[in-house]
């Protein structure tokens, strides 16, 4: 049966318990024996982390590291590039292809110019009269 204080361990190794929960739980190990195994197991592992000698990385460690970081970045960057661009295309196609779909579903409607183009594509809902009644000056 696993004890449901038993995530309370590290918060007392921490100190992280005010004085009335450390007071408690403290009486909380002295009759749990799940609870008092975590508690040994993660007291042995911090003495033993202490205990640990850290290595001295060596000269220049850094500097060499992030070299290299640079040249896989720099090596990578025509791929990103690429794929960017693509992002870019795509949509862009994309809207030229609707256009050109457009165009084609309405032959000649794009190439027509002017008030008298503008006239015939309004004649039918005899809207060209109220749309160039006030237009006096000469197309050219």
């Amino acid at each position: 049966m696993s004890c449901h204080r038993r995530s309370l361990v590290s918060a007392y190794l921490d100190g992280e318990l005010s004085q009335q929960e450390t007071y408690i739980f403290q009486r909380h190990l002295e009759e749990c024996q799940e609870c008092s195994q975590v508690h040994r197991e993660f007291q042995r592992l911090g003495i033993s982390l202490k205990e640990r000698r850290v290595e001295d990385l060596p000269l220049g460690f850094f500097e060499r590291l992030e070299a290299r970081i640079e040249r896989e970045r720099e090596a990578a960057a025509p791929w990103q590039r690429l794929e960017l661009t693509a992002r870019r295309l795509v949509p862009a196609f994309v809207f030229l292809l609707l256009v050109a779909g457009l165009i084609s579903f309405f032959p000649g409607s794009f190439t027509r110019t002017g008030p008298e183009a503008l006239a015939e594509v309004f004649a039918e809902s005899g809207e060209s009269e109220l749309l160039f009644s006030n237009y006096s000056g000469e197309y050219s």
